[in-house]
């Protein structure tokens, strides 16, 4: 798309040919069928594609330096002794790793597998440890 100017601008309008108004509206036409193209794909590919997605929240939360096991088994509405007892573990166990402790492989995979997520996700970012 070609660079637009304004043939004039003032505190509440905005002034243009009609021919940069038409491309305007038709790169948003262009964008919206690609949007829409794109869900088609992300539907027929992983119906249960939100499984893996956090609100802004929840995904600030962890970027605060929150657990993201506590922020996923929050979000898949277990307690601390749901969690534990599935995993064969002492509520004592999980809440260490809520508060930072750092769990082995091992129990990552199974954490990951039990809340439902890949295990990289149940890590924090460098940024925020």
């Amino acid at each position: 798309m070609k660079e637009i100017r304004p043939l004039g601008e003032t505190g509440e309008t905005v002034t243009l040919k009609k021919a940069d108004l038409e491309a305007l509206s038709d790169e948003l036409e262009d964008a919206e069928d690609r949007i829409a193209v794109l869900r088609d794909c992300l539907n027929e590919a992983k119906p249960d594609w939100d499984r893996y997605a956090l609100t802004m929240d929840e995904t600030m939360r962890i970027i605060d330096g929150e657990s993201p096991v506590r922020v996923w088994r929050e979000k898949r509405g277990m307690t601390v002794r749901q969690l534990a007892d599935s995993l064969g573990l002492h509520d004592v166990e999980i809440e260490e790793i809520e508060k930072g402790r750092a769990a082995d492989r091992s129990l990552l995979l199974r954490l990951s597998t039990r809340l439902g997520v890949l295990s990289d996700m149940l890590v924090l970012p460098k940024a925020a440890s």
